[in-house]
């Protein structure tokens, strides 16, 4: 049996977006520091695990994998298996206790909406490409990735927003032109004067 779950990929998961920081928000939802902007990276990943173990034949009922799911995160077991998983793999799980020995980022610039409103798109293709610009992704792969490199989305579709409100935190430490990163990800955030409905995460489910 196969289940492909189409879900919707317009503007990135969770509050993170580059490969440190990825990580440290991953590690404090098995913390359970779970912000507003980092619940629908949980609930998908919820969603994909449920779904897994039902397929792996661990339970008949969705609600009850769900369930055995979220008291593994509450008990912190899963934490204790991400940590082991690490180990395993020959990795160092002093990063996982202090996330602070992450590399961080010389540089900090904020990105502000411009128009008071309601947020109708954040763009993810446009923040990835933003994201290759300050170095934490690459086009080729003889390129390097800067692991501090990254952007924090602090607002989603739906959200209200006003004129000055912080819309992009952006972490680098060498870029050839920051104001061409600032200018796209200011062209990814589209304001509307109308309420707008939060999208779906899951787009649809094909079976067979």
């Amino acid at each position: 049996k196969v289940k492909a779950i189409i879900t919707n990929m317009d503007q990135p998961l969770g509050k993170y977006v580059g490969n440190a920081h990825e990580i440290i928000e991953c590690v404090e939802i098995l913390e359970g520091k779970v912000g507003r902007l980092s619940e629908d990276l949980l609930s998908l990943s919820v969603e994909f695990a449920a779904e897994m173990l039902l397929l792996g034949g661990c339970f008949d009922k969705k609600q009850d994998a769900v369930t055995a799911i979220k008291n593994k995160l509450e008990s912190k077991e899963a934490l204790r298996t991400f940590k082991r998983l690490v180990e395993l793999q020959k990795g160092d799980v002093s990063y996982i206790d202090d996330t602070g020995k992450f590399p961080a980022a010389n540089h900090k610039i904020e990105v502000k909406a411009k128009e008071t409103g309601f947020v109708e798109e954040v763009d993810a293709l446009r923040i990835g490409r933003s994201a290759v610009l300050i170095g934490a992704g690459r086009l080729t792969m003889d390129r390097s990735v800067d692991h501090a490199a990254g952007i924090a989305v602090m607002k989603k579709t739906g959200d209200t927003i006003e004129s000055g409100d912080i819309v992009f935190r952006v972490f680098y430490n060498e870029c050839s032109d920051i104001n061409a990163v600032i200018s796209m990800l200011d062209s990814s955030l589209k304001i509307s004067k109308s309420q707008i409905k939060k999208p779906d995460l899951i787009l649809d489910v094909v079976e067979f």
